[in-house]
């Protein structure tokens, strides 16, 4: 659980305002309704906080676990848990929604339950708006008294007060359910496949990913042989109710943790339909797998190949032109705006040769039990950032396509090759994290401005 804040850090921020010239007229662009994010505090602990349009910053309640502003920018959803003033054995978890700027808070699930003994309920994860800003969706987690745990999306309608179930997503992980069904509903990497919703389509409703397929990792693997080559992991992305979405269309891309790398392949809701962007030929090559003493050692190449970007509609999938420019090797990040379009941004894929540490493997057998979770160093091949950032537009219509953007600053490209995290702002314009801010990038030549500054600064609010 996130640690409570032991000082209240007032923030130095800069008003995210700036004033655009349009022919004879200045017009000022701002951020698209509050922005949530999160930072390290003097003491050490993560503060989540929140900028309006206006500039002004403000922590959000210390009890906030994850959050998320509506679509149209009017509301904030927010998941909360916390010790009960009652009894430490205690603790409450709620869904509320207030408005956008925090006041007039409705809660519309809430849960009190005892770590004593009996089934905890938990409400948990990073609320999923619709695209209307009508309904939100979030995580409840059940933990039994001998372990056995599952974890239940429920999806609310704000304005009427009703909430219903909308299936399991995690039954019966037995022991240490706890850690890992509370681990199965963070953010931590940014990356949009660390929940289990990864889009809401206006038609097809919410798109929901099934678990990593992975044949790359080193289960069971005799000392001294060779793996040799495999596809990298996959993943398949489903519509919630099955139906409107049609059959599940799969998603190839580098592993990052339990997850696919977000610069490796992602999807993003439109009007339209879903933009799917991933890397189809990507493989990974294992080499000798070295045994000695209690360790086992092996070297493991990624190759890339090139990008491909899709549109899902209509229970249809398909294949977009290759942007102009996009280079094989490149990584691609989505981005939404506020008009409901998209841009693409080229991104470095961390990729080439590593080295792989496996701990646990069988004397007696000679083979590796399970190195999925091995630690990596000495990366062989880094391209770094000698390649030029590209990006470009969603363009919608009869021939769907993505434009290059070539009215952007050096100073803006330079911001969003340095940034790690990427959101929507009004106008044409995207939020990039960089190191320590969250910076406002326009796209059409102005200059990036100051939206938040702070430690650790994400927007992740790191809640597990």
């Amino acid at each position: 659980m996130r640690g409570i804040p032991g000082l209240v850090n007032r923030r130095r921020v800069t008003t995210a305002v700036v004033v655009v010239a349009t022919g004879s007229v200045a017009t000022v662009a701002v951020a698209a309704g509050p922005v949530i994010y999160s930072e390290y505090t003097t003491g050490g602990d993560r503060e989540a906080r929140v900028v309006q349009d206006d500039g002004s910053d403000a922590p959000l309640p210390i009890d906030v676990a994850g959050a998320a502003v509506s679509p149209d920018g009017r509301r904030i959803a927010q998941t909360t848990i916390r010790t009960s003033p009652k009894s430490d054995d205690r603790f409450e978890s709620s869904l509320r929604v207030t408005a956008g700027d925090g006041t007039a808070p409705v809660t519309l699930v809430q849960h009190s339950t005892s770590s004593g003994g009996g089934r905890l309920k938990i409400v948990a994860g990073t609320p999923v708006w619709s695209p209307d800003s009508t309904k939100v969706l979030v995580y409840r987690t059940e933990i039994g008294g001998r372990g056995a745990a599952r974890t239940v999306r429920v999806v609310c309608a704000v304005d009427a007060g009703t909430c219903a179930d909308a299936g399991t997503i995690t039954a019966g992980l037995g022991s240490g359910a706890e850690t890992a069904t509370l681990r199965t509903l963070g953010d931590a990497d940014g990356s949009p496949f660390g929940g289990d919703v990864v889009a809401w389509q206006q038609t097809d409703g919410p798109i929901v990913r099934d678990a990593l397929r992975d044949r790359t990792a080193l289960t069971r693997v005799r000392c001294g042989t060779t793996p040799g080559s495999a596809k990298a992991p996959t993943i398949r992305l489903r519509g919630l109710d099955g139906s409107a979405f049609g059959a599940p269309v799969a998603l190839r891309g580098l592993r990052s943790g339990d997850a696919l790398d977000p610069s490796t392949a992602g999807a993003l809701a439109v009007p339209g339909g879903t933009l799917l962007v991933d890397l189809p030929g990507a493989s990974v090559r294992t080499g000798r797998l070295r045994c000695s003493g209690r360790s086992a050692t092996a070297t493991r190449r990624s190759t890339i190949g090139t990008a491909r970007v899709r549109l899902h509609a209509g229970g249809r999938t398909v294949s977009l032109p290759t942007p102009p420019g996009l280079r094989k090797g490149d990584g691609l990040r989505l981005v939404g705006t506020d008009d409901g379009g998209a841009v693409l941004i080229s991104a470095t894929v961390e990729a080439g040769e590593e080295r792989l540490y496996c701990d646990e493997f069988g004397r007696r057998t000679g083979k590796v039990r399970d190195c999925g979770d091995a630690y990596t160093d000495s990366y062989g091949f880094d391209r770094g950032d000698d390649r030029p950032l590209r990006v470009w537009r969603y363009v919608a219509g009869p021939a769907p396509r993505f434009e290059r953007v070539t009215t952007a600053r050096r100073s803006a490209l330079r911001t969003l090759q340095e940034a790690t995290e990427f959101t929507v702002a009004s106008g044409d314009a995207v939020l990039a994290v960089t190191d320590g801010a969250i910076e406002r990038v326009p796209l059409d030549g102005g200059a990036p401005t100051t939206v938040a500054r702070g430690r650790g600064i994400s927007l992740d609010l790191g809640s597990w």
